[in-house]
C-alpha cells in the first residue's frame, strides 16, 4: 500500500494525521470595557483554549498598559455580599477543554492604568503560561 494511499485513507476516516498543527493554547475574544481617563484600573477579559493533552496554568500576566496585571476571581460570600480574590497560584485551564474570563468570575485586573482604555483602543497582554509558555495578544477596547 503507498504511502498517500494510506494518508488518503486516514484522512478520510478523520485520523489525527490529518489535523493541522496548531498551538497547544489559543486565545481568542481578548477585550476590555472603556473607562474614563480618571480611572486607576482596568480589566479584561479573554477565552483560553487548550488544544494540548495536558493540563496547564497561566500564570502571570503583563501589559505595557498596566502597572501591574494580575489574575482575579469575582464571587459572592456566604452574606450574599460580592468580592474579589487575587489568584495567586494562577488560573487552571484543563487539557481539551476552554476557560473563559468574563464579567462576574475571572478576569485580568489593570493596576495603575498607564493607557487609555478608550473604545478602539488596543492593548496588549503577554500571557504565561506553566507548560505553553508566553503568548501575545492584543485585548480591543469596546
Amino acid at each position: 500500500m503507498s504511502q498517500r494511499w494510506l494518508a488518503a485513507v486516514l484522512c478520510i476516516f478523520g485520523i489525527a494525521a490529518c489535523q493541522p498543527n496548531r498551538a497547544p493554547i489559543e486565545v481568542s475574544e481578548v477585550w476590555g470595557p472603556e473607562v474614563p481617563a480618571v480611572a486607576q484600573n482596568g480589566i479584561f477579559y479573554l477565552q483560553i483554549r487548550n488544544h494540548s493533552q495536558a493540563d496547564d496554568r497561566l500564570v502571570a500576566v503583563q501589559s505595557p498598559g498596566c502597572t501591574t496585571a494580575e489574575l482575579h476571581e469575582t464571587y459572592e460570600n456566604e452574606h450574599g455580599l460580592m468580592g474579589m480574590r487575587y489568584l495567586a497560584d494562577g488560573l487552571f485551564i484543563p487539557a481539551g477543554e476552554t476557560v473563559t474570563l468574563d464579567v462576574g468570575g475571572f478576569h485580568i485586573m489593570c493596576l495603575g492604568k498607564t493607557a487609555e482604555f478608550r473604545a478602539g483602543e488596543h492593548i496588549p497582554l503577554s500571557l504565561t503560561f506553566a507548560a505553553a509558555g508566553e503568548l501575545t495578544v492584543e485585548a480591543e477596547i469596546h
